[in-house]
């Protein structure tokens, strides 16, 4: 096993925080400059981010001072919420919700990098501040430390965690393959249940369980930049910077050297 050496974050990568051009102004939009937000990575189905919902001009980029990322730089949202991690492949601009790495190439591998970062999740939450919504600011995450073993070590760390990735994406297509035949061996079963062709009993709803509807949040009270889904009757009416249902993320941290897994 290799020696390992202990870093600040901001010795062994560039920091750049991110910033919006007025959106008042048309000039700095629609341009050929990929601009990322928090929620452009929500949706990633891999490690990588490609593109971006939005695009801003030379123009608007020199207007908010924001710099464009290199490829291979990591993506790390630091505001509503707090975590989420992308690998960009082509150059890029973020908006103020991020605080991005450049990686020193002699120092740390960007995947090993990525994945330090959303394993330790819950240890980066807590260091956010803040009292609408927590952030962690540059400061914070330039003093944060990251234990790394050699740059081939930090490659073999990095594939086999990628391996593990893999394996649980073909577990979730084959979850889903067997949720499709689910409904199938269903449907042989009981028939459609619209135009129930075995003439089952049917009974209302209420009968069976009991209806209740979620709390109202008027538009006026979502935000146009939060990253999670308000659904209503029709679908989805907007997005919101907290959510009121999920699933705990779990994650290994610890204070002093928050290390890989």
């Amino acid at each position: 096993m290799s020696s390992l050496r202990t870093l600040t974050l901001s010795q062994c990568s560039e920091i750049v925080s991110g910033a919006t051009p007025k959106t008042s102004v048309g000039t700095y939009w629609d341009g050929n400059i990929c601009w990322a937000t928090p929620k452009d990575l929500s949706g990633l189905q891999t490690h990588y981010i490609s593109d971006t919902l939005r695009k801003i001009t030379k123009v608007g980029l020199e207007s908010c001072g924001a710099s464009i990322l290199p490829a291979q730089s990591v993506l790390f949202s630091s505001r509503a919420p707090i975590g989420h991690v992308a690998i960009n492949t082509i150059p890029m601009a973020t908006n103020q919700g991020f605080k991005s790495f450049v990686p020193n190439p002699e120092v740390i591998d960007s995947k090993f990098l990525f994945h330090w970062l959303r394993t330790n999740r819950a240890y980066l939450e807590s260091l956010g501040n803040g009292a609408t919504f927590k952030e962690v600011s540059k400061a914070t995450v330039s003093r944060i430390e990251i234990c790394l073993p050699s740059l081939s070590e930090q490659r073999r760390i990095a594939a086999i965690l990628d391996h593990a990735d893999a394996l649980r994406t073909k577990r979730r297509e084959a979850l889903a393959q067997l949720d499709s035949l689910t409904q199938s061996i269903f449907m042989d079963m009981f028939g459609d249940p619209i135009s129930n062709p075995k003439g089952i009993n049917k009974l209302p709803l209420s009968e069976i369980l009991k209806l209740k509807s979620g709390d109202f949040l008027p538009a006026t009270g979502m935000d146009s930049d939060g990253l999670y889904p308000v659904f209503g009757g029709n679908g989805i009416n907007g997005y919101h910077n907290q959510f009121t249902h999920g699933s705990p993320i779990l994650t290994t941290s610890s204070p002093d050297c928050p290390a890989m897994p």
